[in-house]
C-alpha cells in the first residue's frame, strides 16, 4: 500500500500550537473484504481529549453516568472534527463539507477504528495526526550540543554573566 505524505500545517488549537500532518492512500486494505475504498475515510489521532472526564464506568445501570459518557463522546467527536477542519488545505474542501462520524468506519464490523466518512472527492483514506508543535532550534548542529549550549548560556541561565 503506497501512502502519500501530503504535508503538515501549524495551527493553534485552544491557545496552543500544534503540528497537523496528513497522509493519504488511494487503496484501503484494512481487511480482505473491502480492498478498495467505496467512500473516503478520515482517521484522526493525537487530538486533545475533552476537559471533563466522565465518572468511572459502573456495571450497574446508572442513567446519570450514561449521560456523562454520551456528552464526553460527543465532545470528543467535536474535537476530532475541528482538527480535520484545521487540516485544510491538505484535505480537499469537498471532503470536509459532509463529514459523518462512525465508530465502525475502519472495518465496518466492530468499533475498533472510529473515524469519519467524508463527502465526494478524491477517494481513499486520510490519516490526520496531531502533535504539539516544538519550535526547531536555530543553528543547531547535531553532535555539537556543548558548543551550542556554551554560546547560549545566558538564555538557559539568566543569572549567567559573560
Amino acid at each position: 500500500m503506497l501512502i502519500n505524505d501530503l504535508g503538515s500545517v501549524i495551527r493553534t488549537y485552544d491557545g496552543k500550537k500544534y503540528k497537523i500532518s496528513v497522509s493519504h492512500t488511494d487503496r484501503y486494505e484494512e481487511n480482505k473484504w473491502n480492498q478498495f475504498s467505496v467512500r473516503s475515510r478520515i482517521f484522526v489521532s493525537g487530538q486533545p481529549k475533552p476537559t471533563f472526564p466522565p465518572h468511572p464506568v459502573s456495571y450497574e445501570s446508572n442513567p446519570e453516568n450514561d449521560l456523562l459518557w454520551v456528552a464526553y463522546n460527543a465532545a470528543e467527536v467535536k474535537i476530532m472534527k475541528e482538527v480535520i477542519e484545521k487540516a485544510y488545505p491538505l484535505i480537499p474542501r469537498e471532503l470536509l463539507d459532509h463529514l459523518r462520524f462512525s465508530r465502525k468506519c475502519g472495518c465496518e464490523m466492530c468499533p475498533c477504528s472510529p473515524g469519519f466518512y467524508a463527502g465526494q472527492g478524491r477517494k481513499g483514506t486520510y490519516w490526520v495526526e496531531m502533535e504539539k508543535y516544538v519550535k526547531p532550534v536555530p543553528n543547531f548542529v547535531p553532535g555539537h550540543a556543548s558548543t551550542y549550549l556554551q554560546s547560549h548560556k545566558s538564555i538557559i541561565n539568566p543569572d549567567f554573566t559573560h
